[in-house]
């Protein structure tokens, strides 16, 4: 029997085993990891190769109990299958994870590599504002009108050039071109062609500053430009530069009395003196003027309202002064400000400053006046009085110590001015009038009152005048009467004091106006109808011509106003060179309004009416229309103006038969 089995063929055992090597072969070239290579596969009946590989392969996959010792069966061949299939899985899955990763790290590998070429190739093109160096360098202190240098450093850092750029400097306000006198420069561009790459430009610049002692100013920049293929604009600024103005160029000082009483008049000089090594183009002073003061002139004259005054040239150390007259009014005790500027004038508003050299402030006490001085005109107080046309003026001046001591030896004058002063019609009373000055004087000689005025004490002097209108003053007449008083107390310490006090009071003259008007027939700008002279129940038709002329003073809101009597009807034809006439049926009223009148101008309107005597008339001249009468405000003295003229009747002028020019009524068949 046992030679049976050895008698079993071996090439059936040994075709199953070839069978199983090259399934192991074959999986051994797909993975590494099992040891097995394309060398062992070409060698593979190698027996130093294989028979390890294999006993290693069947060790794995049988169990103790399913090793032979002398062969393999087909269940322990299926089992080695089996046994390596996780292990191989595994293996698979691990390669798998090994290609996604070296795929990722190629594709990074890639676009780091485009990304850094792209920048490489382009990022030495492109321009930067941060690569753009802007400084502007200048002294730390300059004085007022003088020139200021300073620098502009610009560094382009960009590794391609910069076309089209401008340089923009912002100067602070009261700035002056440093190449033409007087002409502002709040804002300068400086073309710059070509910036080279790492090219540094150095640009120097002056300009003439103002401004007062210890004024912080600054200068800004900024530079402009375009990269090429684009329409954008971009900017970098520089830090400002900062300076401070060390000392004026010019100085201000004010000479006027520190205490004057209310009612008196106050000068003042201001004198401007250049601190400028260089001339001074176009200087301006403004002045602010307290409550209570009133501007009476000035010298020189003001450019502009009565606060404005301009010097054309200040040289070194060159003095101007500006003379400036007024009066002062206020309560007792107050004190009173003036504010003083000069600088440099706005280019916009060349009255207005834009850059201040200096400023001063001069104070005035007001204190109470040592007398209490009244004037009245016709009875009428106040500081100006209106008088009609050829109107006297009767003046009063009363003169009461209000101290506690007593004056000695007072002086009153009353100086006169005007374009209105008829000196022929003035008298002074018991003073002295010198008409070379226009000056009426009352002393302690001519007036014992005025020798000694206790405390509460008063003197009272009176004169008149009568203002006239000549082709001189033929607008806005007037006289001005300014009474000054002056007298002497003994101080507490026994000294003479000097007092004065000052009043002042206008006679303004109203406008001298006259109405006049006609009847006219046969003339006029109508034709008319019916018998002449007028028959008793007929009607006969008339034309009225009215007049209105203005004397000295422009007027406004005038009106001329007239009534129908009830046999007088209004035929509603009207001419006029002035204003509208109209007609109330209601009330009979004719109105003409005129409005503004200029000063020395005549208007006039004409309208036509038609009266029906009754017999009750017969012999009589009956009235065509009633007094006529015009109102008009006088803009010189803000008074209401007042003239009239009487009844105009059916007496013509225009009519050479005498019986029609009387025009008396007549019965009808006389």
């Amino acid at each position: 029997m046992d030679s049976g089995k050895d008698t079993q063929p071996k090439g059936d055992k040994e075709g199953r085993l070839d069978s199983l090597r090259e399934q192991l072969y074959a999986r051994g070239t797909k993975d590494p990891d099992l040891g097995f290579t394309d060398l062992e596969k070409t060698h593979r009946h190698t027996n130093s190769v294989v028979a390890p590989v294999w006993h290693q392969v069947r060790d794995q996959a049988m169990t103790h109990a399913e090793r032979p010792l002398g062969g393999i069966s087909q269940r322990q061949e299926y089992a080695a299958q089996s046994s390596l299939q996780p292990t191989m899985q595994k293996t698979r899955k691990r390669r798998r994870i090994r290609q996604i990763l070296l795929a990722g790290g190629a594709i990074f590998f890639i676009v780091a590599a485009v990304l850094a070429s792209t920048y490489l190739f382009f990022g030495k093109n492109s321009i930067s504002g941060n690569n753009i160096t802007l400084d502007a360098r200048g002294p730390f202190a300059i004085g007022g009108g003088e020139k200021f240098d300073f620098t502009v450093s610009l560094t382009n850092q960009n590794a391609v050039a910069i076309d089209s750029a401008t340089l923009i400097i912002e100067y602070p306000q009261g700035t002056q071109s440093a190449t033409e006198k007087g002409k502002g420069a709040s804002r300068e561009r400086k073309t710059i062609d070509h910036i080279g790459p790492g090219e540094v430009l150095n640009i120097p610049l002056s300009a003439i500053m103002f401004g007062e002692e210890n004024d912080e100013k600054e200068v800004r920049v900024t530079i402009e430009y375009r990269v090429q293929g684009s329409n954008a604009t971009f900017y970098r600024d520089a830090p400002p530069l900062h300076f401070k103005i060390s000392s004026s160029p010019v100085t201000m000082t004010v000479d006027a009395v520190n205490k004057i009483t209310s009612g008196q008049d106050i000068d003042l000089a201001v004198t401007l003196q250049s601190n400028s090594p260089s001339p001074l183009q176009g200087l301006l002073l403004k002045a602010e003027y307290p409550t209570g003061f009133s501007f009476t002139s000035s010298d020189p004259k003001t450019v502009a309202g009565e606060d404005s005054w301009r010097i054309i040239e200040l040289k070194p150390e060159e003095k101007k002064t500006i003379h400036i007259k007024g009066q002062m009014t206020g309560n007792n005790p107050e004190k009173k400000i003036f504010k003083f500027s000069s600088g440099v004038a706005n280019e916009k508003d060349p009255y207005i400053l834009s850059s201040i050299f200096t400023a001063t402030t001069h104070e005035v006490g007001l204190e109470a006046a040592f007398v209490n001085l009244e004037m009245t005109v016709n009875g009428k107080g106040g500081d100006t009085v209106s008088l009609a046309s050829r109107e006297a003026a009767l003046v009063e001046v009363t003169f009461r110590n209000t101290l506690p001591d007593t004056i000695h030896n007072a002086v009153i004058e009353v100086e006169l001015s005007g374009n209105a002063i008829d000196k022929p019609t003035v008298s002074a009373g018991t003073g002295f009038y010198d008409s070379s000055k226009n000056v009426i004087t009352w002393d302690s000689v001519a007036s014992d009152g005025l020798k000694e005025i206790i405390p509460g004490g008063s003197e009272t002097v009176t004169f008149s005048f009568t203002p006239t209108i000549s082709s001189q003053n033929s607008r806005t007449p007037q006289v001005t009467a300014k009474v000054n008083v002056k007298g002497r107390r003994v101080s507490e310490n026994n000294v003479p004091e000097g007092l004065t006090g000052t009043i002042s009071r206008t006679v303004k003259v109203e406008s001298d106006t006259a109405l006049s008007s006609q009847v006219f027939h046969s003339t006029g700008p109508f034709a008319n109808d019916g018998p002449l002279p007028p028959v008793a129940e007929e009607p006969t038709t008339y034309t009225v011509i009215m007049a209105y002329a203005n004397g000295t003073n422009a007027l406004s809101n005038t009106v001329v106003e007239a009534v129908l009597p009830p046999y007088v009807t209004w035929k509603n034809e009207i001419q006029t060179a002035a204003g509208t006439v109209t007609y109330n049926a209601s009330t009979r009223m004719m109105t003409w309004k005129i409005g503004d009148i200029d000063a020395g101008k005549t208007v006039g309107a004409a309208y036509k009416v038609s009266i029906l005597p009754s017999v009750s008339q017969a012999g009589s001249v009956p009235a065509l229309i009633l007094e006529q009468r015009a109102r008009a405000q006088d803009r010189f003295t803000s008074t209401l103006v007042r003239t009239s003229t009487p009844d105009l009747t059916t007496q013509l002028s225009d009519e050479s038969d005498e019986t029609k020019q009387e025009g008396r009524v007549v019965n009808k068949g006389n």
